[in-house]
């Protein structure tokens, strides 16, 4: 499977979503696009995975070891709980600060306004597929 960066795909996780979905995120980029990431929500029984873009790789895309699979090639995910709960530091950062009696909760915000997003189902209905919206 094409990587196309250097990360360590040893440990990481691969989220396959259902083909109907997978098809129109892979009709809305092209194989060259650079800094390509999703991030997934979910709620009771739908789903939106936003696809977006970043200019630098912050420390969550960098460490995170979830991805999805969209034609062939491997990208980061994040989870919209991320957002809510996660710490920017990675882990071993956070481990140290922890041992020297500091608690960081530091987090980041996500505004989604007209990014290409998918709404589904865990069978693959799609139930919204756009740039605004639902």
């Amino acid at each position: 499977m094409k990587t196309g960066d250097e990360r360590n795909y040893q440990k990481g996780i691969v989220y396959v979503l259902p083909h109907t979905v997978l098809s129109l995120l892979g009709n809305q980029f092209s194989d060259d696009e650079q800094n390509v990431h999703f991030v997934l929500y979910a709620a009771k029984d739908e789903f939106t995975i936003y696809k977006t873009n970043h200019n630098e790789e912050d420390e969550w895309i960098k460490n995170t070891n979830r991805y999805i699979s969209v034609r062939g090639k491997l990208y980061p995910l994040l989870f919209g709980t991320d957002y809510d709960f996660a710490n920017t530091e990675n882990a071993a950062q956070f481990l140290v600060d922890q041992e020297a009696g500091i608690y960081l909760r530091t987090q980041t915000a996500a505004i989604f306004d007209s990014v290409y997003h998918v709404t589904f189902t865990k069978k693959g209905e799609i139930l919204y597929e756009g740039y605004n919206g639902y």
